[in-house]
């Protein structure tokens, strides 16, 4: 659950001011157990995340910005007016480079969330990447849908498509049409059972 939303980091966060605290209550403490675990805990702590942090800084001036294909959709979007709504699960990595509006959303939506996104956010376009035509996301509303670019390199495909606007009226008419027929059946069949049971 966590790590779809990215909790585990957001949530994280505000737990490195209870460590200090609970290691500076620990540090005092006349148990020298209590003081020797608190500072043994703290040295871990520390040495685990060491080697991250010294490989981030390593890593600082080699980042070579973004790939062929990024580039060739930044082109693509700069050009576009007035700027789309676009659907991708990579909204920071797109939107870092351009002056688009992007809308998140996870490979495993569902149907019923994607057609939500199309109809009260009103996206202009879904966005996906490598292998993400396999994901929920694209397959629940692949049939209201309709590439109009590709950006293709060694590294990774985007593939930009268009929401159908009739077809995806059409879909919301026949989901709502679904609803209606389930809904009568689910009272349907909660009449005859209070009929039966009134007769009993």
């Amino acid at each position: 659950y966590f790590m779809p939303y990215l909790f585990h980091w957001r949530h994280g966060l505000p737990l490195i001011l209870l460590i200090v605290i609970a290691f500076g209550y620990f540090s005092i403490q006349h148990d020298p157990w209590l003081r020797h675990g608190a500072a043994l805990f703290m040295v871990l702590s520390l040495s685990a995340n060491a080697g991250g942090v010294i490989g981030a800084f390593m890593k600082e001036g080699s980042f070579q910005g973004p790939i062929k294909s990024e580039r060739e959709f930044v082109q693509w979007l700069s050009q576009q007016e007035p700027k789309p709504l676009l659907v991708t699960t990579r909204p920071q990595a797109l939107g870092a480079h351009t002056e688009g509006r992007f809308h998140w959303v996870r490979c495993k939506e569902s149907r019923e969330q994607m057609l939500a996104y199309l109809r009260v956010v009103q996206v202009d376009h879904l966005i996906t990447m490598e292998n993400e035509e396999k994901c929920s996301f694209y397959l629940s509303i692949a049939e209201y849908l309709m590439p109009i670019q590709e950006f293709n390199d060694e590294q990774r495909k985007i593939t930009v498509w268009r929401v159908l606007e009739r077809g995806l009226q059409d879909g919301i008419a026949s989901d709502i049409s679904r609803n209606i027929k389930k809904n009568r059946k689910d009272l349907s069949i909660e009449g005859d059972y209070k009929v039966q049971k009134g007769r009993a």
